[in-house]
């Protein structure tokens, strides 16, 4: 019998992805037993009624609960404001635009029992050649994983997201607990989720359009660390992490990444 499971649903001006949460909820041949939205948009109440009529089939989810917040707070305050909602260890992190296989849960808690010692259990994402000439696995920083379809096992410690704003958030959580609280993640070489870039709306639309920017600057920086045999650290991410933290802290996690 594989254990019960918990979704975590941060949703912004979630009307456009209303079909793809549900589909996603609904297909799972394993069945969530709780479901967490925090519906983190000002004027969505036309939205929140559907979702509501949506969850209430209980063939679906024995809970729901749906969390309107009054301003925008973006996906990691919305996770530590309502971490104590859970009732289950296991908890998938969904986004709203997220595209789930039926067996993506399944497969993603059977890696759990095959392995409970993790603390993180997140899927690779798809590269092409040239960026497996760079890409390190053994490196988190690189955005290489499917971040917000993680599984987090809460049973190997509680998880609190850096104050920080999107889209470093899950980044600077897995630098937080990989290397400061020294806990382990567990690349999965599955592929049953996919973001699905092409909609609008989206929290990192802005922030998409930024990152094209800087892509040569990143990829150079990754050929650097590759060329060096640097597994831990490049000069890119290391100016995330100082975007990120203060001072005194980045100084702490760049040391805690370097030891």
């Amino acid at each position: 019998m594989r254990p019960n499971y918990s979704i975590f649903l941060p949703i912004y001006n979630g009307d456009s992805h209303f079909d793809n949460i549900c589909l996603n909820i609904k297909k799972q041949k394993k069945k969530a037993d709780q479901v967490i939205v925090v519906d983190d948009t000002k004027n969505s109440t036309y939205f929140i009624n559907k979702l509501i009529e949506f969850l209430n089939c209980k063939n679906i989810t024995n809970e729901f609960k749906i969390i309107k917040n009054k301003n925008n707070f973006k996906p990691s305050k919305c996770w530590n404001l309502n971490y104590n909602l859970f009732r289950n260890k296991l908890v998938f992190r969904m986004d709203a635009d997220d595209t789930w296989n039926e067996y993506h849960t399944t497969l993603m808690i059977d890696e759990y029992l095959n392995d409970k010692s993790h603390l993180i259990y997140v899927q690779k994402n798809k590269i092409n050649l040239f960026q497996k000439l760079i890409y390190n696995y053994d490196f988190i920083f690189t955005n290489q994983a499917v971040h917000s379809s993680a599984l987090l096992n809460l049973n190997n410690g509680k998880i609190i997201y850096p104050n920080t704003d999107y889209p470093f958030d899950d980044l600077l959580m897995f630098i937080k607990y990989k290397y400061i609280k020294k806990k382990s993640v567990k690349f999965v070489d599955l592929n049953t989720s996919n973001t699905n870039l092409n909609v609008i709306n989206r929290w990192s639309e802005r922030d998409n359009r930024k990152s094209k920017k800087l892509t040569l600057k990143k990829y150079f920086f990754l050929a650097l660390k590759k060329k060096l045999s640097l597994k831990k650290i490049s000069t890119f991410n290391v100016l995330k992490v100082f975007g990120n933290f203060n001072l005194l802290q980045s100084i702490y996690v760049i040391y805690k990444i370097l030891r």
